[in-house]
């Protein structure tokens, strides 16, 4: 008797883990991979889209890009050109389209000082702010600021400068994914491949994504393959979260084929930039002529539906993305 009591207490305790390690309140990470809600893992596959500044509600361009099956749209937004309550907005109609919205702050491209970063942490820790996230947890990812830090900014300041940052956003209740970019203005992989795991390990939820911009216009399939080698040695997740064709000022040519290829051959995931219309600086960046799925074109129409590695033929949405049901 005494050890058939023992073997139902043991069993009971490896029910509690087991449940534990997949109910979840929000996606989360576990080495190298992104996990939903339930446990089933995710690889993020879909496009930028700049909501704030061309249609703040994200209408009519979420049901136009899910017609590509993308299972993520980062939604561009800025402190200073849009409001908590349209960003509420804009996430809960990116929801709507089974797709997970990770919201990200354009106000400190390529900056690193000081001031910029108390700002913009305190905009993700303000307590309005953090009723969103709360509200919308289950579905959220925060990328905390698009390609912040220039090409002066030593490892040792990135790695402490995030770490920091991360354990104020925890304190503050937030406990879904944080995404952070790479330094020189989001192109250097080498934060991620020295600092990564240490910053994961300084996250008490252990919770971060680490974002690479390969605007690398040297148009090197090589170097893309190169990058790929050495990003499987990091324990810790990795996205290629913009890219196009060519880079600033429409200048060089970017081996966008062997970026989705080798992305979906390392489980690694992608977002294109960017959907469109709104690219004044390069107008060929346009994924499509006007927001809309049928005027996809050129390398936006490859990347998002023609491509053997599409979106369209690449893109998967767990189970828990399916059955999202939002109230109105």
């Amino acid at each position: 008797m005494k050890e058939a009591t023992i073997c139902i207490v043991i069993l009971l305790l490896f029910s509690c883990l087991f449940a534990q390690e997949i109910t979840h309140s929000c996606f989360y990470t576990k080495g190298k991979y992104i996990y939903d809600p339930n446990g089933e893992k995710i690889i993020l596959c879909g496009v930028n889209k700049m909501v704030v500044w061309t249609d703040p509600d994200g209408v009519p361009s979420f049901s136009e890009i899910a017609k590509t099956g993308a299972n993520v749209v980062r939604i561009v937004w800025t402190i200073k050109d849009g409001t908590m309550d349209g960003l509420d907005t804009a996430i809960k109609n990116c929801i709507k389209e089974k797709m997970i919205p990770m919201i990200e702050l354009h106000d400190a491209t390529c900056k690193w000082e000081k001031e910029l970063f108390n700002k913009i942490t305190a905009y993700w820790t303000d307590k309005k702010m953090v009723s969103i996230i709360k509200k919308h947890e289950k579905y959220l990812m925060i990328n905390y600021g698009n390609e912040i830090g220039g090409w002066n900014i030593s490892l040792e300041d990135y790695e402490k400068t995030y770490s920091d940052i991360i354990k104020k956003m925890r304190k503050a209740g937030i406990k879904v994914p944080i995404i952070i970019d790479m330094l020189k203005c989001g192109q250097d992989l080498t934060p991620y491949l020295v600092c990564a795991e240490n910053i994961v390990k300084a996250d008490p939820e252990h919770n971060v994504i680490f974002s690479i911009h390969m605007w690398w216009t040297d148009g090197s399939p090589e170097r893309v393959k190169q990058a790929f080698t050495a990003a499987q040695y990091v324990n810790a997740p990795l996205i290629v979260a913009e890219f196009a064709h060519k880079g600033v000022g429409c200048s060089g040519s970017i081996p966008y084929q062997t970026i989705i290829e080798e992305c979906y051959n390392n489980e690694t995931g992608w977002l294109a930039w960017e959907w469109g219309p709104g690219n004044t600086d390069c107008a060929e960046m346009d994924m499509t002529k006007d927001g809309i799925y049928n005027t996809l074109y050129g390398w936006g129409k490859e990347v998002a539906v023609d491509s053997k590695y599409s979106i369209k033929n690449t893109a998967r949405k767990t189970k828990f993305l399916k059955e999202i049901k939002i109230d109105e």
